[in-house]
């Protein structure tokens, strides 16, 4: 079993949750509404390094429902580090060859989901030796929280220790770079997470 531990912050406190994870859902907009793929379970990562198979690889921002059961849903920032070419032949076979980086600390979806659309989410990239911003989106430019849920609930019958990715309505364009940064910012109280790895 594939197990990662977060920290949720609970207002002013905070408490350490462990995910046995059992399932990996990786969301994105389709033709007809909302598409979802399953993926393998130990992609999940919250580490700090992910190993370059391919020179054609890239991360995009997205964030991460993690459903420790049913009635405790928690919320944080990720990131679908992909091989690109390879998912122009096979989209699954393609996600599959890198690991979908999640930061460690998360917040209880509740306390957002009434101002999702105002959560700021942000990536950064290293290219010629400077930092730059890769993407700014808002939590408007996502599916929501409720209406992926609502979704998965009509193919999973069991929606506990799941892990779900959610790409952005409109993915921006990907900047492949060996340093990648993501965070997710809820402005209305000023406080955020922040997450890094490096693609050696």
């Amino acid at each position: 079993m594939h197990r990662i531990n977060i920290t949720v912050e609970f207002g002013k406190s905070e408490r350490d949750v462990e995910i046995a994870v059992s399932g990996l859902v990786l969301v994105q907009r389709g033709s007809q509404g909302l598409d979802n793929y399953q993926l393998q379970p130990y992609l999940v990562t919250t580490g700090n390094y992910v190993k370059m198979i391919s020179e054609t690889h890239a991360g995009e921002l997205a964030y991460a429902l993690l459903v420790k059961d049913e009635g405790e849903l928690y919320v944080t920032v990720a990131s679908d580090h992909s091989d690109k070419e390879a998912e122009k032949c096979n989209l699954v076979a393609g996600k599959h060859m890198y690991p979908k980086v999640i930061a460690r600390r998360a917040w209880r979806l509740r306390d957002v989901e009434s101002k999702w659309g105002s959560v700021e989410l942000r990536s950064w990239v290293e290219l010629n030796g400077e930092k730059r911003q890769a993407a700014y989106l808002k939590g408007s430019d996502f599916p929501s929280p409720g209406s992926v849920v609502s979704a998965i609930g009509r193919t999973m019958s069991d929606l506990r220790n799941l892990v779900i990715i959610v790409k952005p309505l409109l993915p921006p364009a990907s900047m492949p770079s060996s340093y990648n940064e993501i965070s997710i910012e809820d402005p209305t109280v000023g406080r955020s997470i922040n997450h890094y790895y490096w693609v050696e």
